[in-house]
């Protein structure tokens, strides 16, 4: 009964038209010096202080983007700017955190438009480039959704793990928030939560 629950809202959600699925990523930098994890409007206000261009706050990645590429871009612009005042780019460099929402704070966050069940895809595009290369999603989930990203994880088995995490053992699915549950280490054994939001 259980299975059947979850196929049904799997293919009541399908019926609903979204576009395309995009992840809005704020623009965060380290200092390695201090390790601190900032915003780049940060930066922007020295860099318009000393009259340079300033750097793009988000960046947008969507299904059919190159993730690479737009990170790479983020990254010279990033790199020219810090040169520009005199730092050293090797030094203060963008920060995505290991996972999507990693370096997140509560006024510059992640968030998504369109479908969210192709979001793991368009994370999948950053992995080992924003995102940790150890980086594996197991499953996610939307309203009364839940879905294994991959085939071979199976939900029933995996359910004392994937409560390991309040939000999803507590989860009541009431709002557009899209939480995905991962794992970064070799073991695959830690639970790492990525709760996403809508873009407004």
């Amino acid at each position: 009964m259980k299975k059947l629950g979850l196929l049904v809202s799997t293919m009541l959600l399908s019926t609903q038209v979204f576009a395309a699925a995009t992840l809005r990523i704020p623009v965060m930098i380290v200092d390695d010096n201090t390790n601190t994890i900032t915003p780049v409007a940060t930066l922007n206000l020295k860099l318009a202080a000393s009259g340079f261009k300033t750097l793009p706050e988000y960046v947008t990645i969507s299904t059919s983007d190159d993730g690479y590429k737009k990170i790479q871009n983020v990254e010279d612009q990033l790199a020219k700017a810090v040169t520009a005042l005199g730092g050293d780019p090797e030094v203060i460099r963008l920060e995505g955190g290991d996972v999507p929402t990693g370096a997140d704070t509560k006024q510059n966050y992640t968030c998504y438009t369109g479908n969210p069940l192709e979001i793991p895809d368009v994370i999948g595009k950053l992995t080992d480039v924003l995102y940790t290369e150890q980086l594996t999603m197991h499953v996610l989930k939307y309203k009364k959704t839940t879905k294994a990203i991959y085939d071979q994880v199976d939900l029933e088995d995996n359910e004392d793990f994937f409560n390991e995490s309040e939000i999803w053992k507590n989860w009541q699915g009431q709002n557009d928030d899209l939480l995905i549950l991962s794992s970064t280490n070799d073991s695959g054994d830690d639970i790492q939560e990525s709760l996403i939001k809508r873009c407004k």
